[in-house]
């Protein structure tokens, strides 16, 4: 183990650590290890309960213990969004004496791997094994029980090749690490280190699939929020804001809605000391439609734009979604799909996009026809459920054609299948 330099981390191009792999193992579904890529698209696919939302949520899972308010080794409850009832929920089977592997691949070549081991029969967690490697240093604690009432200390004994140290965790950061001299260890390398994935924490953001119902009117509050919020509560207090300050997104998302949503513009009707959101038909603007009033797809659909049409943090490169498509109609599936691809590529985003859609999927193969996306910038994880077995990954890969590597039998076949079936019922009935 030899020293490294405090400029370990250092920002050349304000570039931050960026999340490339993860591979996990007895997660949820998952019995065996798997390991999924995170590019710019990266679709799931599968059928209801076979863990696609289990998938979708892991870099955010890792995130939140990431941050410095993370108190336990992995938190199943964080900012609204539930992962479980308990750790165990988090381990395949529930094993009550489980444990869960994951490892993290970032940019620069550093990886990150820990188990996180699970105590029957009490709401304990600790860390059974936490590892960092880098080009220019490597750890491998591992930890040194006695009985499990020393788990109960907030400073836990570990052993790396033969040495001990005493190291304290905040979630999964090793925030203070001493030999048994009582001398402080790697002090700037885990200090930079706990930087960086603080500001990859900062960096993911969700929106679950149910997206928060509109109200009709809305208190301005002169703040820009920095995050949708896991329902996209936010983005109305976004547009708001952007009308008296920047109209720019406001603007933009009017654009958008008036060119693949029946030729509806968004406008904020500002009011002594609050707005509504109103759709406008350009033809006829002296008639402003509430936006409660009119159907669920215009709203659900609402924080993606926004989301996509306002520019980027610095730090801001994984959005999570789950099933965008939700309440929009099918023909608008392939604009949406089109709107994360140009995100991604001009602003160098990376979405992870849970969907239901055959439309945002052939959105998506078409794009990389016309070279606005790069096949090395899209894949799709199925995911197979085989009961016994649990979860399994397929990978998925779209060439420069447009053409899929594999594809699972019978999925998005459906439609053939009904065909075919109303033939088979009018021949019955003929016959008959």
């Amino acid at each position: 183990m030899k020293e490294t330099s405090s400029y370990m981390f250092s920002n050349k191009n304000n570039d931050f650590m960026r999340l490339t792999h993860i591979e996990f193992e007895s997660y949820k579904t998952f019995s065996t290890k798997e390991k999924v890529q995170i590019r710019p698209i990266t679709l799931v696919v599968g059928r209801n309960s076979s863990g696609k939302s289990a998938l979708s949520k892991l870099p955010l899972l890792m995130a939140n213990s990431f941050l410095p308010s993370s108190e336990e080794p992995i938190s199943v409850h964080h900012n609204g969004v539930d992962f479980g009832g308990s750790f165990t929920d988090l381990i395949h089977n529930k094993y009550p004496h489980g444990s869960l592997k994951i490892k993290l691949f970032f940019s620069e070549k550093i990886q990150l791997s820990f188990e996180i081991q699970n105590i029957a029969n009490t709401p304990l967690q600790f860390i059974k094994t936490w590892s960092v490697s880098s080009p220019e240093f490597s750890a491998n604690f591992e930890i040194e029980l006695k009985t499990e009432n020393t788990l109960l200390k907030e400073e836990l004994r570990y052993s790396d090749g033969g040495q001990i140290f005493l190291i304290t965790f905040h979630g999964l950061i090793p925030v203070k690490i001493y030999t048994l001299n009582g001398e402080s260890y790697q002090t700037d390398f885990f200090s930079n280190l706990a930087n960086q994935l603080e500001i990859f924490a900062n960096g993911v953001e969700y929106i679950g699939p149910y997206r928060k119902i509109p109200s009709r009117i809305y208190f301005n509050s002169g703040r820009y929020p920095k995050r949708l919020g896991v329902m996209g509560e936010n983005a109305p207090v976004i547009l708001g804001t952007s009308s008296y300050t920047d109209d720019t997104v406001l603007k933009a998302v009017g654009d958008w809605y008036e060119k693949f949503l029946g030729g509806w513009r968004v406008e904020v009707v500002q009011n002594a000391n609050s707005f509504e959101l109103a759709l406008v038909k350009p033809h006829n603007p002296a008639v402003k439609v509430n936006v409660v009033d009119v159907g669920q797809g215009m709203s659900q659909v609402l924080p993606l734009i926004v989301r996509c049409l306002t520019k980027n943090r610095p730090n801001e490169p994984i959005t999570i979604i789950e099933q965008p498509e939700l309440h929009l109609h099918p023909a608008a599936h392939g604009d949406l799909a089109e709107l994360f691809a140009r995100k991604a590529k001009s602003e160098g985003s990376s979405f992870i996009l849970e969907t239901h859609s055959e439309n945002f999927l052939l959105r998506i193969r078409r794009l990389v026809v016309e070279k606005i996306l790069n096949p090395d910038d899209v894949i799709i994880y199925w995911i197979d459920d085989l009961n016994d077995q649990g979860g399994k990954l397929k990978e998925i890969y779209v060439d420069e054609n447009g053409d899929i590597s594999e594809w699972p039998k019978g999925v998005f076949s459906e439609d053939l299948e009904e065909v075919l079936a109303i033939r088979k019922a009018q021949r019955d009935a003929n016959a008959n």
